[in-house]
């Protein structure tokens, strides 16, 4: 398989030309992402985490963004979209996103140096997660965290919580219904409180406020 190519920037946002994903993780360049967080209305609210395969080089198995990706390079920010349909098999026009602005992603995991430019958006959806169309494995496992619930968590007020949704077993090629108690320790680690601001964000966002950013 080829390697991916991606843009690279400096920390200013400017464009410096191109390199492997990588390379670019190698050197510490800044490359640019797609966090497309799922908003499901019913109940009093849910938002959608994906569950990191076994094998990933990063962080396997942990909870993390409901669709995220790397645009390759020469992709406009509104081509983002297609990781929304690769993962999840939803087709979504870019004007549904609800735009947060852009996120600061800094850290290193191993050898990779972790610099990103992350384009965030809310996408409001009603499709429970076995509803979602998955290439067999592709998502290991996709679970909905009460909006109510992940304040609770990522405000320190509970150290755990239940999330509810589906989980690919490898033995039998099927995804299966599984509840999950979970703490802040199963989620990919931020230096910044940002999974407490998309609760916060997604709780605004269906109680109809349009001034949103992360």
């Amino acid at each position: 398989m080829a390697e991916e190519i991606v843009d690279i920037f400096d920390e200013n946002y400017r464009h410096l030309g191109t390199a492997t994903k990588a390379e670019a993780r190698k050197k510490g360049d800044w490359i640019q992402s797609i966090h497309a967080w799922i908003v499901n209305p019913r109940d009093s609210g849910y938002v959608l985490f994906q569950k990191r395969g076994q094998h990933k080089k990063i962080y396997p198995n942990a909870l993390d963004i409901s669709a995220a990706g790397h645009y390759k390079a020469g992709e406009k920010i509104e081509d983002g979209v297609r990781e929304i349909s690769e993962e999840l098999g939803l087709s979504v026009n870019f004007t549904n996103l609800i735009p947060l602005g852009v996120k600061l992603d800094i850290g290193k995991a191993g050898e990779n140096i972790i610099h990103e430019f992350c384009h965030t958006f809310l996408l409001k959806s009603e499709l429970e997660p076995k509803e979602y169309e998955f290439v067999d494995g592709e998502v290991e496992g996709l679970v909905k965290i009460s909006i109510e619930d992940g304040l609770a968590l990522f405000s320190g007020k509970t150290n755990e919580v239940m999330a509810h949704g589906i989980e690919w077993i490898p033995e039998t090629k099927k995804y299966v219904p599984v509840d999950l108690l979970v703490n802040k320790d199963l989620f990919i680690p931020r230096i910044d409180p940002y999974y407490y601001k998309i609760f916060i964000m997604a709780k605004l966002f269906l109680g109809r406020e349009t001034c949103l950013a992360i």
